[in-house]
């Protein structure tokens, strides 16, 4: 749970987390293999999503059904750095 409570700190919550995780070990995703498997229950998987691809932690496949990749860690990293350098 290390990845997990460190993934919190960069501000996803628990679902958030699991559904990253989830996809970063898939590679890419549907909704319905993130919600299987990971924790987060199906009827929160889209919410789930939309929320990681706002904050630029997935990118959207435009595909039937949708399809979500993980955004490189050093990447978002990069974004952050660049967000606390500008404030």
């Amino acid at each position: 749970m290390y990845i997990l409570e460190n993934l919190k700190l960069f501000g996803l919550n628990k679902y958030e987390a699991l559904a990253y995780i989830q996809i970063v070990k898939s590679g890419v995703a549907t909704a319905k293999e993130v919600s299987r498997g990971s924790d987060v229950p199906y009827s929160r998987t889209y919410d789930v999503l939309d929320s990681l691809e706002k904050k630029e932690w997935v990118l959207v496949e435009a595909s039937k059904p949708y399809r979500y990749r993980a955004e490189k860690i050093d990447v978002i990293l990069d974004k952050k750095e660049k967000i606390v350098i500008y404030e």
